[in-house]
């Protein structure tokens, strides 16, 4: 088996555009917060390299339920370890700029599948197909772990797109990177968070994905315009 074969297996694991699209959303109507970015808690700071919702969120914003499970996680994180700690890279996204990343991507690769399924589903591994993303929701999050201050070895930088070993299960990183991978998804699986396995930092709850994931009868959180959120947080 190639490496490429390998890669098309974990593919055929993860959650896909077609499982998410006629998924049910009954909205819980709770509320949004902004993270702290500073702090020995569970702490929000946009990497560098996505960090276009900060004009609007200089603090990353996520659903009231979701900031009290990462607190959780952070929690867990210290009992095995208190050197370390949650960090959380990216919550709430705009529609606007969902639609816009996808429509990148999209034409990139129009043209070379010969079904409109087929397109968005190749679209939705690299940016979620917008009617299904969990961003808009403020129930995804980008999430990585620090010790004593610094990011742990993940295999990859968090939003490098140039090797598929971000998937979270690739078996061509280390055992060190494997076994910090593990941590992460362990602590938040514990929590109820579902992981997307096509990156090894993005884990939602209560949108789609992990209504799908756990296999809930719907998802809890639609999704909400910049306005509406600006009035919660």
């Amino acid at each position: 088996m190639t490496k490429n074969d390998v890669y098309r297996s974990l593919e055929k694991q993860m959650v896909k555009y077609s499982d998410l699209k006629s998924v049910v959303i009954k909205e819980c109507n709770e509320n949004f917060v902004a993270l702290p970015s500073t702090g020995k808690g569970v702490i929000g700071i946009y990497s560098n390299k996505l960090d276009d919702m900060k004009n609007d969120f200089p603090l990353i914003s996520v659903r009231e339920t979701v900031y009290k499970k990462l607190q959780l996680v952070n929690q867990g994180l210290k009992k095995i370890d208190p050197s370390l700690q949650l960090l959380v890279t990216y919550g709430y996204r705009s529609m606007e700029v969902q639609e816009k990343y996808f429509s990148q991507f999209y034409q990139k690769l129009k043209g070379k599948y010969s079904t409109e399924l087929e397109l968005l589903e190749a679209v939705h591994k690299l940016i979620a197909v917008p009617t299904v993303a969990g961003h808009p929701t403020g129930g995804a999050v980008d999430v990585t772990i620090l010790k004593n201050g610094k990011e742990i070895n993940m295999g990859t930088e968090i939003y490098d797109f140039s090797s598929k070993d971000i998937y979270s299960l690739s078996p061509f990183v280390s055992e060190k990177v494997q076994k910090n991978r593990n941590l992460l998804r362990t602590v938040m699986m514990k929590n109820n968070f579902a992981p997307f396995d096509g990156e090894w930092w993005h884990y939602s709850y209560g949108d789609k994905e992990w209504a799908c994931y756990y296999n809930k009868p719907n998802a809890t959180y639609r999704q909400k315009t910049v306005q509406e959120v600006l009035k919660e947080v």
